[in-house]
């Protein structure tokens, strides 16, 4: 018996409260938009950061979910994640606009691995966050969350990267389907 995997994680048990245009201020001066997504309780969650330079807006454009058995990783979230599975689970989901993007003041590209430090550590202070703050998204949000593991952020506790490419060389100009 094929069971629906949505039915093995942990279920929504809470609405969603939407924060746009929040202005988080970096240590040189410049000011990063985010838009925080949260359960509609109060309470402590932990917070999940999502940032790239595609526009914070864009991510709210989710597509209908897609089966597993027809794509085992897209889950019509686009790449930040879809904050209406996050959000209803437990958790905080930040999405925000790189330095020089969006909304957000500066020039891109900037400083994003401390952008984030900066962000991250603003999270764990909110009366909303546990202090525990891990990062998501694909690809270019993936770079992100590289960049700013380097940093070492205290209260950064996971990443998840996925779909990046490590090694230009061999993800790009060589493929082993055309060797000899």
């Amino acid at each position: 018996m094929k069971e629906n995997w949505r039915q093995l994680i942990s279920q929504p048990q809470y609405g969603i409260k939407i924060e746009r245009d929040i202005y988080v201020t970096m240590r040189d001066g410049v000011r990063i938009a985010i838009n925080v997504f949260r359960p509609d309780t109060p309470g402590k969650f932990p917070a999940l950061l999502a940032m790239s330079g595609y526009g914070k807006e864009e991510m709210e454009l989710l597509l209908p979910p897609q089966p597993l058995s027809r794509s085992a990783v897209w889950d019509g979230n686009i790449e930040a994640g879809d904050y209406n599975d996050i959000v209803p689970r437990g958790y905080v989901h930040i999405i925000g606009d790189q330095r020089g993007t969006g909304r957000s003041e500066g020039q891109f590209p900037g400083a994003q691995g401390k952008d984030n430090y900066d962000i991250i550590e603003w999270a764990a202070q909110q009366p909303w966050c546990s202090g525990n703050v891990g990062m998501v998204g694909y690809s270019a949000f993936s770079v992100t969350q590289l960049a700013t593991a380097i940093e070492q952020p205290p209260h950064l506790k996971a990443i998840f990267v996925s779909h990046i490419a490590a090694d230009n060389y061999r993800d790009f100009a060589y493929h082993e389907a055309f060797s000899v």
